[in-house]
């Protein structure tokens, strides 16, 4: 075998190894150390999560154990799932639209009212703030929808 096809199949093999070692671990280590706190930031809530899975192949992402925990003040509203497995079909990832499935097991919401009838909601209930421009829009300014529920 000459020099060519030997580092050839070198470069492929090591390049794989790469993608088979961050996408086992390094993205799962990554998920959990930064996504609690993003989303504590957002939601102003207490997040935790057990444990990030991501199969590079597979293009899988499996998130177990999350956990949304109001704020101090509505330390007793909260909301669980036990699992969020989400899967992006890779053969449209060149598409315009790639598709997801998120998966959703076991959720869980449990919200209280104040003694005055007033309803303090965790951050995920809280309307989202409306944009000031129109770069919310989607590139043909038609206004479709980006998500698709079935």
């Amino acid at each position: 075998m000459s020099a060519l096809p030997r580092r050839a199949l070198f470069t492929t093999a090591a390049l794989l190894a790469l993608w088979a070692l961050g996408g086992y671990l390094l993205v799962p280590w990554l998920i959990e150390r930064e996504l609690p706190g993003a989303l504590q930031a957002r939601l102003d809530a207490r997040v935790s999560l057990g444990e990030a899975r991501f199969d590079p192949f597979l293009m899988d992402l499996a998130l177990s154990d999350l956990v949304i925990e109001g704020p101090a003040e509505a330390a007793t509203e909260r909301f669980a799932v036990a699992l969020v497995d989400v899967d992006l079909q890779a053969r449209t990832l060149l598409e315009i639209a790639p598709v997801l499935t998120v998966t959703v097991e076991a959720p869980s919401l449990r919200l209280t009212r104040a003694a005055d009838g007033a309803r303090p909601a965790l951050g995920l209930l809280r309307p989202a703030p409306q944009p000031a421009t129109e770069a919310a829009q989607d590139d043909t300014g038609n206004g479709a929808p980006r998500l698709l529920l079935t």
